[in-house]
């Protein structure tokens, strides 16, 4: 936990243990956080996270004890491919990774059962990701902006850009 509240107190913001260990919503769009630190693990009521705007390449491996977290934003960052520790997180709901340069998603998606929303506008995807079609609770999909000559149906899916 003190690293998290020092990744924290780094953006001028003063946390007590005691509400980080509560927190649901977090907030750190608009930052220059190059890396998350494998404290994360300890938010475990963490719902909604948002680190959009950053310079994030890779997830920590400990994210996957999140298991309460149902949104999670990191558009506009640096990864270059899509990061496999979300495949852990089972209560995802809605999960944004555009504006980055994923060239492939990994077959470990299916795992996201949960997934209503998924957003990989603007990345470098040149293939249809098959595995995507096993997500029967995906609703909108947004796949705009990327280098691909086709697509597969998904069924249920009510939206897809």
């Amino acid at each position: 936990m003190k690293a998290i509240q020092k990744w924290l107190k780094d953006l001028n913001k003063d946390y007590t243990l005691e509400e980080l260990e509560n927190i649901k919503y977090l907030n750190l769009n608009l930052n220059k956080i190059k890396e998350i630190p494998e404290e994360i693990k300890n938010l475990k009521n963490l719902e909604y996270l948002n680190l959009s705007f950053n310079k994030i390449k890779e997830i920590p491996e400990e994210i996957k004890n999140l298991k309460n977290l149902k949104n999670l934003i990191l558009y506009n960052n640096n990864f270059s491919k899509f990061p496999k520790e979300i495949t852990n997180l089972k209560n995802l709901e809605k999960l944004n990774l555009s504006f980055n340069g994923i060239k492939e998603i990994p077959e470990e998606i299916k795992n996201l059962k949960n997934l209503k929303y998924l957003d990989l506008y603007k990345n470098n995807l040149s293939k249809f990701p098959k595995e995507i079609t096993n997500l029967q609770n995906l609703k909108c999909l947004d796949l705009r902006l990327n280098q691909l000559k086709e697509i597969t149906k998904i069924k249920n899916l009510k939206i897809i850009f």
